[in-house]
């Protein structure tokens, strides 16, 4: 169950070896500046990473399948600031 209060992190590979590791975890990043940005207006990835601390947010996420192996990963799907 999520409360209210809940805190969440999220990571991104932003450099890493395998090109579509690196290009998922850099257009994950792309989307959540761009939803920063369009709540708080244009400013730095750090400016709108400092914005986003603390800010309350509503996310979608999936589930992931690797078809090589039953591992499963979590996606972010969209990130809204309310």
């Amino acid at each position: 169950m999520i409360s209210a209060d809940q805190v969440a992190n999220v990571s991104f590979f932003l450099i890493h070896p395998n090109e579509t590791v690196r290009d998922m975890g850099q257009g994950g990043f792309k989307e959540i500046m761009a939803a920063a940005a369009a709540s708080f207006g244009a400013g730095s990835n750090r400016e709108l990473m400092e914005k986003l601390t603390g800010a309350e947010v509503l996310i979608a996420t999936d589930l992931r399948k690797d078809p090589k192996s039953d591992k499963k990963y979590l996606q972010l799907k969209s990130l809204s600031v309310v």
